[in-house]
């Protein structure tokens, strides 16, 4: 009979560790910050969705990244495990409207009504400069009014940052 210390092998851990709830297979156990399944195996933290393909599965090629097809990051079955390249699997994330941009983002300094304020505000000084008005403000002046950096206006400004709106 085991004893509280005696180790199962990965594929009993594996199989004991979940819940099915639909057709996913949930890991009961921890998880890290972004949500993923975490199990120590040979002395590493490593995410049970990788273990989980390796054993039920077979090995991940060289170069390649186990990927959910269910967008559960606890997820564990092996019928919604594949591989694919690291570019594959951004690009079904980004499908699925799963990136983190705007307002969602971890790092976000600004809101949406900012961001369309500084479209307007860099709109107004373009038509007051085409005017030759005096005293303008440039747009250098919002990066202090709003506490980001030349670029994120430039990107705001331009299209080419916060996109989504």
């Amino acid at each position: 009979m085991p004893n509280q210390y005696t180790v199962l092998p990965l594929r009993e851990r594996l199989l004991s560790g979940g819940t099915r709830n639909g057709k996913c297979l949930l890991w009961n156990g921890r998880r890290n910050q972004d949500g993923y399944g975490m199990l120590d195996y040979r002395g590493k933290s490593e995410r049970v969705h990788v273990l989980s393909y390796t054993t039920f599965v077979g090995p991940v090629p060289e170069g390649l990244q186990v990927h959910h097809s269910c967008n559960i990051r606890h997820c564990y079955e092996p019928s919604h495990l594949s591989v694919g390249t690291n570019q594959q699997n951004m690009a079904y994330r980004n499908a699925c409207g799963r990136q983190a941009r705007g307002e969602r983002h971890a790092r976000v300094k600004l809101t949406e009504e900012q961001v369309l304020e500084i479209r307007e505000k860099a709109k107004a000084i373009g038509n007051a400069r085409k005017g030759k008005q005096r005293d303008v403000p440039s747009l250098r002046s919002l990066t202090r009014e709003y506490g980001v950096s030349w670029r994120t206006i430039h990107r705001i400004v331009d299209g080419t940052g916060w996109t989504h709106i």
